[in-house]
């Protein structure tokens, strides 16, 4: 893509919107409401519309890139360049272990790196927690099981365990 846009830079340079484009496609559309509907005339300046919104279209996202990148690059050069090194080689064993221990019975716990389980461990109960869908018949034997649990916590008058339960 980005070839593409550098290609046509020259051609979109030239692109600007001025108030006399403004103007002017003002202009258009009031003839346009003016024509009867499916004259030539009205063909003719709907298809001249979209050309030109095609090429404002272009050079907006050129814009949006060329401005992206300036910022990346101002925020770049304003932070330590200590930070952009290349990492240790036990700093990425660290990261992958914190992926690996991520795999739970369900699924994969989706907490960013370097932060503690909130829940402790309850996956069933947690946002972070996507579920594979391999083991839809696990989780439907987890439900099956917990209600069972929260049926028994009632007849026994296991009050705790029945709110924790729920």
């Amino acid at each position: 893509m980005e070839s593409h846009l550098e290609a046509q830079e020259d051609r979109l340079s030239r692109l600007v919107i001025t108030r006399e484009t403004v103007e002017e496609i003002l202009g258009a559309a009031t003839r346009l409401l003016r024509e009867p509907a499916g004259s030539a005339g009205v063909v003719d300046m709907v298809e001249a519309a979209d050309a030109q919104t095609q090429a404002y279209l272009v050079v907006f996202q050129d814009d949006l890139i060329r401005s992206y990148r300036a910022f990346l690059d101002k925020r770049r050069a304003s932070r330590p360049s200590a930070e952009y090194r290349e990492p240790a080689e036990e700093e990425l064993d660290e990261f992958e272990r914190h992926f690996e221990l991520r795999k739970v019975e369900l699924g994969t716990c989706d907490r960013p790196y370097g932060t503690p389980c909130a829940h402790e461990h309850a996956c069933v109960r947690c946002p972070m927690l996507r579920v594979d869908p391999a083991q839809r018949r696990r989780l439907e034997e987890v439900i099956r099981n917990l209600v069972d649990r929260i049926g028994e916590a009632q007849v026994n008058g296991w009050l705790g365990e029945s709110k924790a339960c729920r």
